[in-house]
């Protein structure tokens, strides 16, 4: 009787998961959410999605539902887009104002970061004001042309850096000293001040990881308040250390100014300018708001630049290989479609030199730095920069793998986060084959 009792209690049980299941899809279907499968009672998809890569398993789900799927990760629903037909209807001019907004993840809470931060902003206000700031004092053609001389400064510095490791036998970090050099030329774009310290660089790197960190209070809304893992915590000391920073970076520009030192037409003057103004008229805004790629570039810059000894941001035009290798792949499901792309997993910069294709947003195939309206501010110093980075790196070194890379080769694992980086830092010697000046 007591067996009997048992599993009378097991098959309700099972029938009722079964009912809630079967209710959830119903409900989903009658609010349109697309298809994508069947959730599991209170941990929803979770099971599905691995911790350690979520973007390879929302690509296998993607194959095996559909391009624009619905996922349920605890009790929120989400809806993935991965192809390129559905990312372009999504930035689509008539569709992107009512899509374009952004989950507010619990960790941008730190130090009320999201009151302030264009990335999770809504599309009006604050969010509209903090553009309007980027694309016309800090990112705009004129600055970047006038702070030129100091992004080639940079870049000499990292080919110094460099340059003091092959000498020594070093292996470099390739990845560790770009970030440096772009770190470097962000602050002096725009603070007029490079800001890079070992410990600066460390609490960037925290941030991205945090802010990518799946996190139970965006899964389960109950427990929000908890912040069991304790990253809206550290997110918002992070958050109050820049802060702190940039209001340092003020005090000592408005006692300059006061003391009778010149402009320096940057982001912190266009503040100073503006600030009386932002806070009596327009309140939405504060101060808080490898070896083939090799050889071909080698015989790029032979061609180019003949025996010059350095590299300037106007040859950058003339030299189209290496403007095709690389920003190769960064949105990882819709940069791997087959029937998009021929063998998408291997590094092919070839692909990119008889097709009009351009990371601009226009092409949905290709958009690492995203697209509609929510593309990346940084993109226009980062077009200038990366080449730059890149070309001054191969054409005043060799490089090759140190003997147990060469031996093993590289490995390719990748570690999620806000942006993928290599689960192994890539280490290379680099050989000087060029007098720098």
């Amino acid at each position: 009787m007591a067996a009997s009792l048992a599993w009378l209690l097991v098959a309700i049980v099972l029938a009722s998961l079964y009912l809630a299941m079967h209710h959830r899809v119903a409900a989903a279907r009658r609010r349109g959410l697309p298809l994508g499968p069947t959730p599991l009672p209170l941990v929803g998809n979770l099971l599905s999605v691995s911790r350690s890569g979520p973007h390879r398993s929302l690509a296998r789900l993607a194959e095996r539902y559909c391009p624009l799927m619905r996922v349920r990760l605890g009790v929120v629903d989400y809806v993935v887009a991965s192809s390129p037909a559905v990312a372009g209807d999504i930035h689509h001019h008539s569709h992107n104002a009512h899509l374009a907004s952004r989950p507010l993840f619990d960790v941008w809470r730190g130090a009320e970061h999201h009151r302030n931060s264009v990335i999770v902003l809504p599309l009006h206000g604050v969010w509209r004001a903090q553009r309007r700031l980027a694309t016309e004092e800090v990112m705009s053609p004129r600055r970047l042309d006038a702070l030129a001389p100091t992004r080639r400064e940079k870049v000499r510095e990292l080919v110094r850096c460099v340059a003091g490791r092959a000498a020594r036998g070093e292996p470099v970090e390739v990845g560790l000293e770009a970030f440096e050099a772009f770190l470097g030329i962000l602050s002096c774009t725009a603070f007029s001040a490079d800001l890079v310290d070992p410990d600066l660089r460390d609490a960037v790197q925290e941030a991205t990881k945090l802010a990518a960190t799946p996190n139970a209070s965006d899964f389960f809304l109950a427990m929000t308040a908890a912040d069991l893992q304790g990253l809206r915590r550290r997110m918002g000391k992070l958050v109050a250390r820049a802060y702190g920073i940039i209001d340092e970076l003020l005090a000592r520009r408005k006692g300059g100014r006061e003391a009778g030192e010149p402009r320096k037409d940057d982001m912190l003057d266009v503040a100073l300018d503006n600030e009386d103004e932002w806070k009596n008229n327009n309140p939405v805004i504060d101060r808080n708001n490898i070896k083939g790629l090799i050889a071909k570039v080698k015989d790029e810059f032979r061609r180019v630049l003949g025996t010059r000894t350095e590299i300037e941001e106007s040859d950058i035009s003339q030299l189209p290989y290496l403007q095709a290798a690389p920003t190769s792949y960064c949105i990882w499901a819709i940069h791997r479609k087959p029937d998009v792309w021929a063998d998408p997993d291997r590094f092919m910069p070839e692909r990119f030199m008889e097709t009009d294709t351009n990371f601009f947003g226009k092409h949905p195939e290709f958009i690492p730095f995203g697209g509609g309206r929510r593309i990346c501010l940084g993109l226009p110093l980062a077009y200038r920069m990366v080449h730059m980075v890149l070309a001054s790196l191969l054409f005043h070194f060799d490089w090759k793998l140190p003997e147990g890379a060469e031996k093993d080769g590289v490995d390719m694992r990748e570690k999620y986060g806000m942006v993928l980086h290599k689960e192994t830092p890539l280490k290379a010697l680099a050989i000087e084959t060029y007098n720098r000046k």
